[in-house]
């Protein structure tokens, strides 16, 4: 795999991350729904920065 298009997927998903955790603050999301969106955005930036492999989400979440 191209490590430029790595690179370019990754900086798409944190951003996309980024704007939906910011949009449900915005729109005053539960508590619990911006937990959940944090705790994805952090574990994609600690992917990104190489500090832990992203696990796949539960299928009944």
């Amino acid at each position: 795999m191209n490590a430029c298009m790595l690179h370019t997927d990754i900086t798409l998903l944190l951003n996309t991350m980024e704007l939906r955790y910011q949009q449900a603050i915005k729109s005053n999301e539960p508590f619990s729904v911006l937990k959940k969106h944090y705790s994805e955005l952090k574990q994609v930036r600690q992917a990104a920065a190489g500090k832990t492999i992203l696990q796949s989400a539960p299928a009944n979440s």
